[in-house]
């Protein structure tokens, strides 16, 4: 099997995303500390990846825009880490934020997508750091229906949009949107799909 590209996961928690909250990184060493620090390790990461697959694969990366509890890692910090990926010339960077222990309805399972104003909540940093930096940002977060995306697109710098539950509900949503189809995902963010067995939506077989 061949890939086109990977992505990093350094965010909702896990173990690069860990490294940079200072919640979890107490470490008294060149890992821990502010942002340079507590950064340090994804950038490592990202600097190996690099070496061995050479300058023309893509890579890209997640990352929280914040971590959405107190002491976590800030919009401030994070703009900074997106700097430092750029000044590396990475590919793209894929902008989302928040974990388990973020504040109610703040991480990166939301749910109460009404409307088209309640999607895209990570969007405004991601046009932030649009404006700041020449590497590709994507937007992620409840996107669930066409015109959001061409709002994104036609107002924005933001040059991708991402979406993951809506696919999980219905895998071919993107060509029926190409095929001019513009329904609204029937996804409810009910995140029933968030199973140990597997991730798969619990409202349509």
């Amino acid at each position: 099997m061949v890939f086109d590209g990977i992505q990093i996961h350094g965010a909702h928690g896990y173990l690069l995303s860990q490294f940079m909250n200072p919640l979890f990184n107490k470490r008294k060493d060149s890992y821990g500390g502010d942002i340079s620090g507590r950064s340090k390790f994804l950038l490592e990461v990202y600097d190996k990846i690099r070496e061995g697959v050479g300058n023309d694969y893509l890579i890209s990366v997640k990352l929280n825009c914040e971590d959405f509890v107190d002491g976590g890692a800030t919009e401030k910090e994070m703009l900074w880490v997106c700097k430092e990926l750029s000044k590396r010339n990475i590919d793209l960077i894929e902008v989302s934020g928040g974990s388990v222990i973020s504040r109610k309805n703040e991480g990166v399972i939301r749910v109460g997508i009404k409307n088209i104003n309640d999607e895209g909540y990570f969007q405004s940093f991601a046009e932030k750091i649009s404006k700041l930096i020449n590497t590709p940002i994507s937007t992620v977060g409840g996107i669930r229906t066409y015109e959001k995306v061409l709002s994104v697109f036609e107002n924005t710098n933001i040059q991708f949009v991402s979406l993951a539950r809506p696919l999980l509900c219905e895998p071919n949503l993107i060509n029926e949107w190409e095929s001019g189809n513009y329904t609204k995902a029937f996804c409810k963010s009910c995140n029933g799909c968030l199973n140990p067995k597997g991730s798969r939506c619990i409202l349509k077989k």
